[in-house]
């Protein structure tokens, strides 16, 4: 998930390809739909107005004590790898 919120240039393609790719996923995790719907309808992909925002929007979709910090620590994960993943998750049995 830390690759859709990092604001470069890989970011972007990733977050494209989230919404195609990713658009009717059934999470199977609703704190991770939250935060995965609260990160594609973000006005910004900047990663500090993000931090910023994800705790109250987290906390009003019911969910304030989300650990949403590792998506701005860990270190994201490059467009290939982005894909890779959102490839597993649509894999049947995922």
């Amino acid at each position: 998930m830390a690759a859709l919120c990092v604001d470069t240039e890989d970011g972007f393609r990733a977050r494209k390809a989230a919404r195609t790719q990713l658009a009717d996923y059934k999470w199977s995790d609703a704190a991770h739909q939250a935060v995965f719907e609260i990160v594609m309808a973000f006005p910004s992909a900047g990663p500090d107005a993000l931090r910023d925002q994800l705790p109250a929007r987290l906390t009003r979709r019911g969910f304030p004590d989300f650990d949403f910090a590792a998506l701005f620590e860990s270190p994201a994960a490059g467009r290939d790898e982005a894909a890779e993943w959102m490839a597993r998750l649509n894999e049947p049995g995922s």
